[in-house]
């Protein structure tokens, strides 16, 4: 099975080409460092990372403000966030991108407001991170995503991600190392090479 992150399915505008870029009145933007921006990205995350952390209590730590105004300034700032926006600046979707190890690209933070899921804003945007990431040099982008999301796993698989293997989250403290299984069960890496 191929797997998901959080949003919406279809193709708002009625192309065949999964990588083709939204058509207008709607435009990509990687978002300025101001403060508010940086604002309104991390209400964005607060709202995101509800749904996560019930069904991830290890994300909790991550969920802090004060972490997450930090980990979206210095997105802002490095230039992975990036934003499908109508044509008055009215956010839509946003996601993000990462480096991870050995040079592959994670694409995540995929997040559409609730009030445009279902218009294809979620395929738009993967699509756009995925081709910038090859665009960047990167061979293969890699997302997380929950294996019960039909309908973003749906996005994922048609845009050419594959479900590569379901990871197990292990966390090392003073007291030992702690395995969570319900991590394990409810993701699943999908991964895109070109």
């Amino acid at each position: 099975s191929v797997n998901s992150n959080s949003d919406s399915s279809g193709d708002s505008s009625g192309q065949d080409d999964p990588f083709q870029p939204p058509l207008p009145p709607y435009q990509l933007v990687f978002p300025s460092l101001s403060p508010e921006s940086v604002d309104r990205h991390v209400k964005w995350e607060e709202h995101y990372m509800k749904h996560w952390v019930q069904s991830y209590p290890f994300l909790a730590k991550y969920a802090v403000a004060d972490v997450l105004r930090q980990r979206i300034t210095e997105s802002l700032s490095s230039g992975s966030i990036l934003v499908l926006q109508r044509g008055d600046e009215q956010p839509l979707c946003r996601s993000f991108f990462r480096m991870s190890e050995g040079g592959v690209a994670e694409v995540g933070g995929i997040m559409t407001w609730p009030q445009y899921q279902g218009k294809g804003y979620a395929k738009v945007i993967t699509a756009a991170q995925s081709l910038l990431a090859f665009s960047r040099g990167f061979r293969v982008c890699r997302l997380m995503t929950e294996a019960s999301n039909g309908a973003s796993n749906h996005i994922y698989s048609g845009l050419g991600y594959r479900c590569i293997g379901r990871p197990t989250h292990l966390e090392l403290s003073r007291k030992g190392t702690h395995e969570n299984s319900a991590e394990a069960d409810a993701a699943c890496a999908s991964k895109l090479c070109r």
